[in-house]
């Protein structure tokens, strides 16, 4: 019963077996054997029952793995099961036969070969063997999927986005952050939705640019270099009228200083569930485009998911949906539905533009405000750098 917990805790299906399976293991295993699942032969078990219910198991059709649990009861007799094991393996290698031997130090040499490695996996407790065969049947499962759909964007201006990157290196050949208008065009470009922002740089465009796009607005530090704005009280959400947006803007100068880049002046977004679309740039296996949990919760409860370029449309919907917070976007508890497709555009955009753009360090749009009616990025960074030649090795997991 070890076995099989150990299993149906890893999601791996310990069938019932069927008629003709129990029929034949009731005719070879003495009175008193339980020829359910799992099978128990009894501690007088030998090798020849031993042997002869594994070939059993192996020839149905419904079974695609086995795992044996043996306990010696004296000293040595490990070692006809073990040479019953192996010999079975040998015979029936399209299934795989898992081993644990409970209470021994090192794995029986009839399990081993003339280079002292195993024949088959074997394990001391039933728990690791369950462990390896559900990362097995994953491995399996990942490997069988399809490459996907790959989704092909018609109006992207990589031209633009070029431009801004070159425009960028020249004044910062090491690379470094853009300003958030700056940012916020660039991922434009690539058919990124971001609310609309006016750039100021003193309390009466602020005041100005809020009554021209009208109340209530949220006032935003402008440099890229400034990471967390919330914490430096770089945020300023809500406001309501042309005097209020001024005395915001003069209070964050006064606070962060020169820092503050000027400011940025957007309409409030109107409510929904705050995510998160990012990109980093990987050593190993290049950009990887992450999705999730966004705002003031992102780093808090750290719900992300990461994928390898090329993002497929199917490969983007399970990364939002393998979120611990997926189920927001989907009417939870009676909430309105969101508009994931306008979502998932988005991250695959995303995706489109660090495959485009190799001088993309880190992006993060945070948060994402995803609604009824859509999915609109309300803060971008950007951080470039001068792009290196891909190493040889950089994805070859795919």
């Amino acid at each position: 019963m070890l076995a099989a917990d150990a299993c149906e805790s890893d999601g791996l299906n310990v069938i019932e077996l069927g008629d003709t399976t129990r029929r034949r293991l009731s005719a070879l295993l003495p009175p008193g054997a339980t020829i359910g699942n799992p099978v128990d032969l009894l501690a007088e078990a030998d090798p020849v029952s031993f042997e002869a219910a594994l070939r059993v198991l192996l020839e149905d059709s419904e079974v695609d793995a086995i795992m044996t649990v043996y306990t010696p009861i004296q000293t040595g007799s490990e070692a006809g099961i073990a040479r019953a094991i192996a010999t079975v393996q040998a015979d029936q290698p399209d299934k795989p036969i898992l081993a644990c031997f409970l209470g021994l130090p090192a794995v029986p040499k009839e399990l081993r070969n003339a280079a002292g490695r195993p024949l088959v996996p074997c394990y001391a407790f039933p728990e690791p063997a369950a462990n390896a065969l559900a990362a097995a049947v994953r491995y399996a499962s990942w490997l069988a999927r399809s490459e996907g759909t790959a989704r092909v964007f018609d109006d992207i201006d990589l031209v633009r986005a070029r431009s801004i990157v070159d425009h960028a290196l020249t004044g910062k050949p090491d690379g470094g952050w853009l300003d958030a208008h700056v940012a916020a065009e660039f991922v434009a470009t690539h058919g990124v939705t971001v609310a609309a922002s006016t750039h100021v740089r003193d309390p009466g465009a602020a005041a100005a640019a809020a009554t021209a796009i009208g109340f209530p607005v949220a006032l935003k530090a402008a440099a890229g270099a400034l990471v967390h704005k919330t914490e430096l009280k770089g945020v300023r959400l809500d406001l309501q009228t042309s005097d209020e947006v001024a005395a915001a803007f003069t209070a964050m100068r006064n606070e962060i200083g020169d820092a503050m880049g000027g400011a940025i002046v957007q309409p409030m977004v109107a409510g929904g569930v705050e995510t998160a679309i990012g990109v980093v740039a990987d050593p190993t296996f290049g950009p990887l485009v992450m999705v999730g949990l966004g705002g003031v919760a992102s780093d808090l409860l750290a719900d992300r998911a990461f994928q390898l370029l090329p993002l497929s449309v199917e490969a983007a919907q399970r990364q939002i949906r393998s979120l611990r917070a997926a189920p927001l976007l989907f009417g939870y508890r009676n909430t309105p539905m969101c508009d994931v497709a306008s979502f998932e555009d988005m991250l695959l955009r995303v995706a489109q533009l660090a495959a485009n753009i190799p001088e993309v360090a880190e992006l993060d749009l945070n948060p994402v405000i995803v609604s009824t009616t859509g999915a609109v990025a309300v803060d971008v960074k950007v951080r470039l750098q001068p792009a290196s030649a891909e190493d040889p090795l950089v994805r070859r997991l795919r």
